[in-house]
């Protein structure tokens, strides 16, 4: 994703649109309980991508006009996701700060499912399919 404006994610609307019976039984079906669980599949947020990409040397940006995303992702395929998801945990992070409208219990709720989450990631993307 990308916005020319501060990245925020407003919890209130996130809870009240997962909360939709067609959305919630779809997520349900995925086994992704209600927006915790979701966020919880946010592996880095604004902060981590800096870094990531100054680690990494790249700080080119993908625009309409060099197509780098097109051109470059297939190459990443050559790899098993489970490579490229190991390289990219070191630099995993969520930043509480990008959600607003979430109280304190809330924001302590998503921190856990995040944490569960990347506990189990690497041997989560081992497991057949269901």
């Amino acid at each position: 994703m990308a916005t020319s404006e501060p990245f925020e994610i407003d919890y209130g609307r996130l809870k009240e649109r997962t909360a939709a019976r067609a959305v919630a039984d779809d997520l349900d079906s995925i086994e992704i309980k209600g927006p915790a669980g979701l966020l919880s599949y946010l592996l880095m947020g604004p902060a981590q991508i800096k870094r990531y990409l100054a680690a990494s040397g790249e700080d080119k940006l993908n625009t309409d006009d060099n197509a780098r995303l097109e051109y470059d992702t297939p190459f990443e395929f050559l790899h098993p996701t489970t490579e490229i998801v190991a390289a990219l945990k070191p630099y995993a992070g969520f930043d509480p700060e990008l959600l607003v409208g979430i109280s304190d219990d809330e924001r302590a709720e998503v921190n856990r499912a995040w944490q569960a989450r990347q506990r189990h990631l690497l041997e989560e993307l081992g497991e057949p399919l269901r």
